[in-house]
């Protein structure tokens, strides 16, 4: 991080716009919405609705960040050695235990 947090400004300004503009969308949406899906209802805690992309990881999370307004985390199952890490050979990595 800089002294100045000037990228960290920049990101946060982003995401206000964002969601900003995910309001005025949300407001003409029908009541199928991803928001009365979303994870942070409080009348179904226990629902979250998944999408599955086809895209680069980087470019479908900047993608569903403009989108909702949100930051989103994600789970990069990448590996120096080989797509999918060592999953299939029983490597005990965080990220290959998610998957057994």
């Amino acid at each position: 991080a800089s002294a100045t947090q000037s990228f960290h400004k920049l990101a946060m300004s982003n995401l206000e716009r964002w969601r900003k503009d995910t309001a005025v969308s949300d407001a003409a949406a029908s009541l199928d919405s991803v928001s009365k899906n979303s994870c942070s209802d409080q009348t179904q805690p226990n629902r979250c609705k998944v999408e599955v992309v086809p895209g680069d990881w980087g470019v479908v999370t900047l993608d569903f960040t403009k989108k909702y307004g949100k930051m989103f985390a994600v789970l990069n199952m990448a590996n120096a050695y080989g797509p999918g890490g060592g999953y299939a050979y029983g490597d005990p990595a965080q990220e290959e235990n998610m998957f057994r």
